[in-house]
């Protein structure tokens, strides 16, 4: 879907199965996703997207809220649960090679990961752990996949980024389309050394096609700020 950029498709996991809720997706949708089954999810269903560029999901927006409010009120659920996440896949022509790859799992630590994505640390570890340097680089030079559940693994045809909690949320979801395209545009040109959080920030700052995950991060540090404030102060 769409043709100005390479393409993203996402695995929405979800609990709370039943033939009515998949009619649901089914239906609003127009088939842009289609609904199976998965191993790690107690009683529910998986929705898999056809993948679109980022300006095409930025299209569907109507479309997603009306998902999302349906899916709500018939009792499904994502981001509450122990069990769901959401997977991105690329294209694997968006990225420029192994090098490119390896700048990805450097930016891509722990601290960052749980910042911006709101796993919990036993998620994270269970579907989709950030490695070691070295592991990272050894990944990143295999010509197959090296872990399956590591933060961004590649497949035979799609570079995977499973690091995603689950939600519903339609502004998250389009948080986590633009955090990946903006990961793999930022570290497309920028050294090794430059890989950073901090440096990421800058790169997102005036660019409108990513405002949901500029507004998500501006929304993280002022509760950051809020929290120290009403820490308790140690001085006398």
């Amino acid at each position: 879907m769409g043709e100005d950029d390479y393409h993203m498709g996402m695995e929405l996991e979800t609990e709370h199965s039943g033939y009515h809720e998949v009619r649901i997706v089914k239906d609003l949708s127009k088939r842009l996703f289609y609904c199976k089954g998965d191993g790690s999810l107690d009683d529910g269903f998986e929705m898999v997207s056809h993948p679109g560029t980022l300006s095409f999901w930025h299209s569907q927006k109507r479309m997603l809220t009306s998902l999302s409010k349906r899916l709500i009120k018939a009792g499904v659920r994502s981001y509450d649960t122990s069990t769901c996440g959401i997977h991105i896949h690329v294209s694997k022509d968006a990225l420029g090679g192994n090098f490119h790859y390896y700048k990805i799992l450097t930016l891509l630590n722990r601290e960052f990961v749980l910042h911006m994505t709101k796993r919990r640390n036993g998620n994270l570890d269970q579907w989709a752990t950030p490695l070691s340097d070295s592991d990272n680089k050894a990944a990143s030079e295999s010509p197959r996949m090296y872990r399956r559940y590591m933060t961004v693994n590649r497949g035979e045809n799609t570079f995977e980024f499973r690091i995603f909690r689950g939600t519903l949320h339609v502004p998250s979801i389009y948080k986590n389309l633009e955090f990946v395209h903006s990961v793999i545009e930022f570290t497309r040109n920028a050294s090794i050394e430059e890989c950073t959080p901090e440096n990421y920030y800058l790169f997102i700052n005036d660019k409108t096609q990513y405002n949901h995950v500029r507004d998500y991060c501006q929304q993280q540090e002022e509760r950051a700020i809020e929290r120290r404030a009403a820490e308790p102060s140690l001085v006398s």
